[in-house]
Parts: structure tokens; C-alpha cells; sequence
């Protein structure tokens, strides 16, 4: 599989704000071939994955991105993103956090390492436990981890974090 820029394309699209209409469903909640039409291109696999994965939640918008099928929707009143891969497996959900959400330790780390920062996003990735595809970002794997994903930004200069739950920080990307 090609190495992708997932992270960087799921951060940048949870924050955008235009999201796609949700496929008309049938009472079964199967998409039918003109229904995943509607939807630019989203796998109705994909589509019928996200229904058994999370319920029927007709309020799901769906778009193609350059490498994944993406949900997004409200659950549990917090809005989440679902990410699809070709095989019409579940890779991950992102949802937005805050500074406070973080680990004690990742806070503590953050702040002595960055201290000259000002905090951004705070992204949460839950990855799929049950994939194990291996998926390589940027020439590393996610190893079945949650992570969370905090902008920073100086000046001129932004950067993005990645804070696993034990709360280790390391540099992910220079924006």
C-alpha cells in the first residue's frame, strides 16, 4: 500500500468546515449503486461498514478523500470522524479535545519542551484495534495506537505533536 499522508489530511479535514450531504439510505440502511453516486465517489461497502461499526446515524456526511472513505457525525453529542480504507475497513476516528484532555504527562512534556508555543487543536485519533493492516504515515507506523495530535504554533512557524497516551511527545510535522 502506497504511503499516505493520512494524518496530515485528517487533521486538516476534521478542521474544515464544508462537509457533503449523507447518502440516501434505504430502510435496511444499504446504499444502492445511485445512492453512492450522491456521495462522490464513497464506497457503498464503506458505507454499509460505518452502519455496522456505529449504528444507523442517517445524519452521517460522507466524503472521498485522496485516500479514504470519511463519516462524519455526531455520537454521544460529540462530533467524530470515521476513516474507511479501500478494503472498507475502519482505520480510525478522530474527534476534537481540549489542552485539559491530554495526559498529565504528555502536559508536563508539552510545556518544557514547547514552552515557547502557543497550543492550537487538540485532535484525538483512536486507531482500529482490529486493523492491522500496518499502515505506514510518513515513514512510520501508528503501531495500534491513540494519539492525540496538538498544533502548535510561533511567530511564523507551525507545528503539529503527537502525544501518545503514556503521554511521550514527539515532533509529527512541521506545517
Amino acid at each position: 500500500m502506497k504511503k499516505s499522508i493520512f494524518l496530515s489530511l485528517t487533521f486538516l479535514t476534521v478542521l474544515a468546515v464544508s462537509q457533503l450531504n449523507a447518502a440516501n439510505l434505504t430502510e435496511k440502511g444499504n446504499v444502492t449503486n445511485e445512492n453512492a453516486k450522491e456521495v462522490r465517489n464513497v464506497s457503498k461497502l464503506s458505507i454499509n461498514s460505518f452502519y455496522t461499526d456505529f449504528g444507523y446515524l442517517p445524519d452521517a456526511q460522507w466524503e472521498k478523500t485522496e485516500d479514504f472513505d470519511k463519516a462524519t457525525f455526531i455520537l454521544d453529542g460529540q462530533k467524530i470522524s470515521a476513516f474507511y480504507d479501500s478494503s472498507n475497513t475502519l482505520v480510525g476516528t478522530t474527534s476534537f479535545k481540549t489542552f485539559a484532555d491530554l495526559p498529565a504527562k504528555g502536559i508536563k512534556n508539552l510545556i518544557l519542551t514547547y514552552k515557547n508555543y502557543n497550543v492550537g487543536s487538540v485532535v484525538y485519533f483512536n486507531s482500529n484495534e482490529a486493523d492491522k493492516s500496518g499502515r505506514l504515515h510518513y515513514g512510520s507506523t501508528l503501531n495500534d495506537e491513540e494519539n492525540y495530535f496538538v498544533e502548535l504554533l510561533k511567530e511564523n512557524e507551525r507545528i503539529i505533536v503527537r502525544i501518545n497516551l503514556r503521554g511521550d511527545v514527539s515532533l509529527y510535522k512541521r506545517i
